[in-house]
């Protein structure tokens, strides 16, 4: 960029191109850094240069300049701009401008984040000219890492830089749920076995099994006690003596502490006259489910961007308890049986204490990262990094085994089996996070202008998978968003975008064509008007020609004819303009608008 400016006072006065070259090294209103430098309390000027950039930047303000000149090499720092002090990259030993500086970043300790380049507060022009600027790869899971990350700032302008982040970390895998005892809950007790009666009367019947309880829950867990079995006799009585009452049949069982009827945990029916008791209902299983995976890779928290993580999956319930067994019928048919208990309902199982987790989500890449901020871009290229990958979600838990039903006692017709316990439901496993995402440039209430500016994306990140488990797997994140642009950030064509120079540098170029031209302008910068004499003291017709940088003719006033003109900025724009007073004579300078 400063070549173009460069260039087109070299055409018009060659013999002043190398006096202003040298004389580069001569500029005692700025601090110098470079690779050979040395970060001590005196350091800056030409011949005994800064170390490094964040020295020099404080020595700068120390001395009240606003300019540092960086020479080539890489400046592995993460580079911390100050309000109104300027960079300006890729000068040589001899201290002219040649090249670009390379500034790579690092770990920006005050906020733990990975940058190559901070910018606060800055509210006055400053402006980066001439520098490759790069941010590391995050080493830390799921951070995200910034070429350039601002806050707050409406005057920074970058000129002829080239921005290219990192990579985004890849996210952490989700913890895996928690199992339940892979022991089986309690059984249910057996019903008492029924007999064959010979003597004259028998009228007791036979218990059923108790419902079983497991520690490992609270409450509708417990299975139903199984019903008993029927008599051989109705009754027994000592007068009249009687020897033959008819038979009783068997008895309901309990139903478990949770049931439904005719359904889960539901008593199971005593058996009639001479017939077997029936099975109790088993218990439930309900388990939990899977967790979604993460949709997006991260939101705004602070300044800085964060990582999101997949659902975790959700707990299952305790497993309800089966019914107890109906007790079989007593039989008065032949010989005297008395029916047999039914057994007792299972215990159900215990749920899995904890869900798996989700993933946490790939870490993102931002060229340009702006917050509440503006900037201007001249002769850039912009561009993201590589979106970290998603972590995997945390499997699920296993459920405990529900307790089997307790038998129906045992004679020729048996008692119900007492019904299963429903086994502890499974947790859900984990959804996978999201993977991270890659911006040229994103931001949140900004605008950028640009000129002869490309902003490029880089590449997402994948989404993590979600976590396994039997019926309530999770579910993978989404993968990352490659893009040249995100957020709330509004991006402007600026053609009147200016390259600015140093101080040093237009000032000596000024000088020198006034030297050789004999003009003064006073004064120079200005903002409204300044005074431009010249020598014309035979009152000859001039006329003065007023180009920007590029070339472009921006006015002319024709006929002047006296040796002071009074110059008015109109609608002219802040920057330079070269100009020539043209006549019997050429007599050249700069003006510096502000």
């Amino acid at each position: 960029m400063k070549r173009d400016f460069i260039i087109y006072p070299i055409i018009l006065l060659l013999s002043g191109f190398n006096s202003i070259a040298n004389s580069q090294e001569s500029c005692t209103t700025l601090i110098h850094v470079a690779k050979t430098g040395s970060d001590q309390p005196a350091c800056g000027a030409s011949g005994s240069p800064c170390l490094t950039i964040n020295y020099a930047i404080q020595r700068a303000l120390l001395q009240g300049f606003h300019h540092v000149r960086v020479g080539i090499g890489t400046y592995n720092e993460v580079v911390v701009l100050k309000n109104g002090i300027n960079l300006w990259g890729g000068f040589s030993v001899s201290w002219t401008q040649t090249s670009r500086s390379t500034i790579s970043g690092g770990l920006y300790l005050p906020d733990i984040e990975y940058i190559g380049v901070e910018a606060n507060n800055i509210t006055g022009l400053t402006v980066l000219s001439d520098f490759n600027i790069s941010s590391p790869d995050a080493q830390t899971a799921g951070k995200s890492t910034y070429g350039l990350h601002t806050v707050g700032s409406a005057g920074l302008q970058l000129q002829n830089c080239i921005v290219t982040a990192g990579s985004g970390a890849n996210g952490t895998n989700g913890l895996n749920g928690i199992d339940a005892s892979s022991v089986s809950a309690p059984a249910g007790s057996p019903g008492q076995n029924g007999e064959i009666f010979t003597g004259l009367c028998n009228d007791i019947r036979k218990d059923g099994g108790a419902g079983a309880t497991n520690p490992l829950t609270v409450g509708g867990s417990s299975g139903g006690a199984g019903g008993q079995g029927g008599s051989a006799d109705t009754k027994c009585q000592s007068f009249p003596l009687v020897s033959d009452y008819t038979a009783r049949p068997g008895l309901n069982g309990s139903s478990a502490s949770y049931y439904e009827i005719n359904g889960v945990g539901y008593r199971g029916l005593g058996g009639g006259l001479c017939s077997p008791g029936n099975t109790g209902g088993s218990g439930k299983t309900l388990n939990g489910a899977g967790g979604a995976g993460a949709s997006i890779s991260g939101l705004l928290n602070g300044n800085y961007w964060r990582s999101t993580e997949g659902q975790p999956g959700t707990l299952g319930e305790h497993g309800t308890g089966g019914g107890g067994g109906g007790g079989s019928g007593g039989c008065d048919t032949g010989d005297d049986n008395t029916g047999s208990g039914g057994g007792g309902g299972g215990a159900g199982g215990a749920r899995a204490p904890e869900p798996g987790t989700g993933g946490q989500s790939g870490g993102s890449s931002f060229g340009i990262f702006l917050l509440n901020s503006s900037i201007k871009l001249i002769d850039c290229n912009i561009s993201g990094g590589t979106g970290g990958t998603g972590g995997k979600g945390g499997n699920g838990g296993l459920g405990q085994p529900g307790g089997q039903g307790g038998p129906g006692g045992l004679n020729v017709y048996g008692g119900g089996e007492g019904g299963k316990g429903g086994n502890g439901g499974v947790s859900g496993a984990g959804g996978g996070g999201a993977g991270g995402s890659s911006y040229g440039i994103y931001g949140v209430n900004s605008t950028t202008s640009k000129k002869n500016a490309v902003i490029a994306q880089g590449l997402s990140g994948s989404g993590g998978d979600g976590g396994l488990v039997n019926y309530a797997n999770g579910l993978a994140g989404q993968n990352g968003i490659a893009s040249s642009n995100g957020g709330t950030v509004s991006i402007l064509d600026d053609n009147s975008l200016l390259v600015k120079n140093d101080s040093c540098f237009l000032t000596m170029i000024n000088e020198s064509l006034i030297a050789e031209s004999k003009v003064k302008i006073y004064p120079n910068p200005f903002s409204e008007y300044t005074t431009i004499e010249f020598p014309n003291e035979a009152n000859e017709s001039y006329d003065l020609h007023i180009t920007d940088i590029s070339g472009n003719l921006v006015r002319i006033i024709n006929r002047i004819t006296n040796a002071k003109i009074i110059f008015y900025r109109r609608e002219m724009k802040t920057g330079y303009y070269y100009i020539e007073i043209r006549g019997p004579r050429i007599y050249r300078g700069v003006l510096i608008l502000i």
